[in-house]
């Protein structure tokens, strides 16, 4: 092997070393976000649920108010008949 492939293998060799240190820092920093973005993404999804709960509760008991006065109205207007 003479010097020049003796050279460039090392070269090589340190350019692979700091890839995988940037790789390494890159994984770690990630680690990091995702560690102090949870807490925050957890509140939030639980303040959706607990939102998403009532707008849920609200709509089916306007649905059910509104859902009686149709048949309501019609056992009005039988002769005879009156709403319960």
């Amino acid at each position: 092997m003479d010097e020049f492939d003796a050279k460039t293998r090392a070269a090589r060799g340190e350019a692979y070393r700091q890839m995988g240190q940037n790789q390494r820092a890159a994984l770690a920093t990630r680690a990091e976000l995702v560690a102090a973005t949870r807490p925050e993404m957890e509140r939030s999804m639980a303040e959706v649920a607990v939102r998403r709960r009532t707008q849920t509760a609200a709509v089916r008991s306007w649905v059910e108010r509104e859902a009686c006065l149709p048949a309501t109205r019609i056992v009005g207007r039988v002769p005879g008949r009156k709403a319960s």
